[in-house]
């Protein structure tokens, strides 16, 4: 009996030993690094895609899992782990990374597209306004000159007190007259056109529906594209995306489990395809 208990704590022993040790396959596709590890039949494959800014800063792995045995195997994407080592001279410095689930992937997006769709509705609703509005302006100058003239004669006839007349005169006299008015005017009018703004708005809101479809689309792609728990049968396999919360560091251990299986992968952040 006692033999046999030791035989067994060897073998289990063993086993970890073996899967601590072990070390993952690497190759390169299309300039890619990527990394494998099989354990008891069961494959996971890890590449580090980027270290991207998109809705926060992470690190963002593909990851593929393929059940190559017979028996069913459960995958609990919250049952992962991560961490970043930062290498110092005479310590180095490990820190826990925190994994976002594909809930928390989904509500940053949702709240990024809401956002962008507001922006665009604002920006519609104005150039479809602008659409509709006409200015004019009119300037008028006005410029007009009169030229006259007039003669007066006259004759003059003198008398004394005793009313003798003491001699005439005549005389005459020219006068000229000049006048000159210049007048400027201008005047601006706006007008609408509901028409025209109809037309835009209705442009507006056409393109406004194209792109909240492509983001229904994109919505779409996203949660086929990220990591979720699986349950996975003889033979299946899943992949997708995870996102790991930004730390600055040397290198990323990524731990992933499958079942009671650990695989450990470790990165170096400049590993990254982008």
């Amino acid at each position: 009996m006692k033999k046999y208990i030791i035989v067994v704590i060897y073998l289990i022993s063993f086993n970890i030993i073996s899967q601590v040790n072990l070390q993952p396959d690497e190759e390169y596709v299309e300039g890619r690094l990527i990394k494998t590890l099989e354990i008891e039949n069961v494959e996971v494959t890890t590449s580090l895609r980027s270290v991207q800014r998109s809705d926060g800063k992470y690190y963002t792995f593909d990851i593929a899992v393929i059940n190559k045995s017979a028996l069913k195997k459960v995958m609990k994407v919250n049952s992962f782990k991560a961490f970043i080592t930062q290498l110092g001279k005479k310590k180095n410095k490990r820190e826990e990374l925190e994994i976002l689930s594909n809930k928390e992937y989904q509500i940053k997006k949702k709240k990024r597209g809401n956002f962008r769709t507001i922006l665009a509705a604002m920006g519609a609703g104005a150039n479809a306004q602008d659409a509709g509005r006409k200015t004019s302006t009119t300037n008028t100058n006005v410029n007009s000159s009169t030229y006259g003239t007039s003669n007066t004669s006259a004759d003059i006839n003198a008398y004394n007190a005793y009313g003798l007349s003491t001699g005439s005169a005549t005389v005459d006299a020219t006068t000229n007259s000049y006048s000159n008015t210049n007048t400027n005017a201008s005047s601006t009018t706006n007008s609408y056109d509901g028409a025209a703004a109809y037309a835009a708005r209705q442009n507006e809101e056409r393109k406004l529906n194209e792109m909240m479809e492509k983001q229904k689309a994109a919505k779409s792609k996203w949660n086929d594209m990220y990591l979720k728990s699986e349950t996975l049968e003889a033979m299946e396999s899943v992949s997708g995306l995870l996102n790991l919360k930004f730390k600055k560091g040397d290198l990323v251990d990524l731990i992933i489990y499958i079942g009671n299986i650990e695989f450990i992968f470790e990165w170096n952040p400049e590993d990254s395809e982008f």
